[in-house]
């Protein structure tokens, strides 16, 4: 026999059974995983490449796949950072993703609008790098190389790459060769900063890993950071503007997206419309309230 729905459960099971048959897993369609508290994890650059983050998916759903691409991002870019400095970067890429496309809403900066249709800037992605940007990082940037002496060989030279670890994240961001990136136009940049989120991300930390100084802490450490260096105008009320939306994005989100966190929190039960108490460690506190018969 099918098992019912949890609504239909509430009304035909005792508290008892109820709380038996919850602790105990035999409910588990209908624990599923709270948004916001799934485990973020390094994918890997082929599942990162493949991920599609639609415009019609909730908040919450854009937040657990950004924060894995962003996991995987730093898996590749920061592979010798500290899990403190980790964090901050984690924390750093997901509020710029939030702040540059209006909670993460667009994927194309609007810079104005006219008769109400929208007028499109330059910048690309959830994170608004410009495709000039990505390009100067994918062909130039990467690709630079320096003289460097010949081991065993007095007065002899070779050319080597400068950034070896920076084409190599670049080459698994986007699945193509060496030779394959030196021919890319700005117009093919353009489309893989729309179509390949593990891309766009990966361009974003290293427009970061280009500008001055280390990555901050707090939110509003990481506004200016951000003002000064991402977008380089160091306006005080840009700076405002950037606290402000990631704090409304909290609030309409429900929860801190909690960018670094790598953690899986607890779950979240489906059950007349009440969550697990996941901040209280006694098991039969945590769950009382979602045995209550005479709550509307």
């Amino acid at each position: 026999m099918p098992i019912p729905g949890s609504k239909m459960l509430a009304r035909v099971l005792s508290a008892s059974a109820r709380r038996s048959m919850i602790l105990s897993g035999a409910l588990s369609l209908s624990i599923l995983a709270s948004p916001g508290i799934a485990s973020a994890k390094d994918i890997g650059a082929v599942a990162a490449r493949s991920m599609k983050v639609a415009a019609t998916e909730t908040a919450a759903v854009k937040v657990d796949k950004l924060k894995d691409i962003i996991h995987t991002v730093i898996g590749m870019t920061d592979k010798g950072a500290s899990e403190a400095y980790k964090g901050k970067v984690a924390n750093m890429l997901g509020r710029t993703a939030v702040h540059e496309s209006m909670g993460l809403k667009q994927v194309r900066q609007i810079s104005d609008y006219k008769d109400g249709k929208p007028i499109y800037g330059p910048a690309r992605s959830y994170w608004g790098v410009e495709p000039e940007t990505a390009k100067w990082l994918t062909t130039d940037y990467a690709f630079a190389t320096k003289r460097v002496p010949v081991k065993g060989k007095k007065g002899e030279f070779e050319t080597v790459l400068r950034r070896p670890d920076t084409l190599a994240s670049i080459e698994s961001a986007t699945g193509l060769s060496r030779e394959q990136l030196k021919t890319l136009s700005q117009k093919d940049v353009t489309a893989m900063l729309e179509n390949n989120v593990f891309y766009a991300g990966t361009m974003a930390r290293y427009k970061y890993k280009t500008r001055t100084g280390s990555i901050p802490g707090t939110l509003d450490e990481q506004a200016s950071y951000w003002s000064n260096e991402y977008q380089g105008k160091g306006i005080a009320a840009n700076t405002a503007n950037f606290v402000q939306s990631n704090k409304s994005f909290e609030n309409k989100l429900g929860y801190k997206p909690e960018w670094e966190d790598k953690q899986t929190a607890g779950l979240t039960m489906v059950l007349d419309e009440n969550k697990i108490k996941h901040n209280i460690s006694d098991v039969k506190t945590k769950t009382d309230h979602l045995f209550n018969f005479n709550k509307k």
